[in-house]
């Protein structure tokens, strides 16, 4: 942006429009210190900062809200981090996500998932149905074995 032939190259400056001054500050201590001035700020601006370091290719500040969303990943808040990771396009994190929805299927409501948008939909559902063919399958394969073993004896 700075160094190509951009306007901000020749103005030597950057505009951020409609981005809170505080989470830009705390984005730009990031960037001059790598470390973060003010954690209990960060993580309840987690998603602000996440669309600022995604949209500015900040690794750092990407990396980081990855981390601190999947410390607080559970059964009340799957759905908000995987729409996040979507659309900032946080492969790592969906993946996590994923992860987690298929240790969790039980407690997945089919109506839970209806509020995503067609493809992550798809995508969710896939994760679902291949967990519950490999339990059944499993189950399957359980049953086979003791039926083997009670013909044995």
């Amino acid at each position: 942006m700075l160094l190509g032939k951009m306007s901000e190259s020749v103005k030597k400056e950057v505009e951020v429009k409609d981005v809170n001054p505080q989470v830009l500050n705390e984005v730009l201590h990031f960037i001059y210190t790598d470390s973060i001035e003010d954690m209990e700020f960060f993580q309840s601006h987690l998603e602000e900062m996440l669309a600022l370091g995604s949209l500015y290719e900040i690794r750092g500040i990407v990396s980081l809200c990855e981390d601190l969303y999947v410390t607080k990943l559970d059964i009340s808040n799957w759905l908000n981090i995987l729409q996040v990771a979507d659309t900032y396009n946080i492969t790592s994190l969906k993946e996590k996500v994923f992860q987690f929805i298929g240790q969790n299927t039980s407690l997945i409501s089919p109506t839970d998932i209806q509020s995503l948008d067609a493809d992550l939909r798809k995508e969710t559902e896939f994760v679902i149905n291949l967990v519950n063919v490999r339990r059944r399958s499993c189950r399957s394969d359980l049953l086979d074995k003791r039926l083997h073993v009670c013909k044995l004896m």
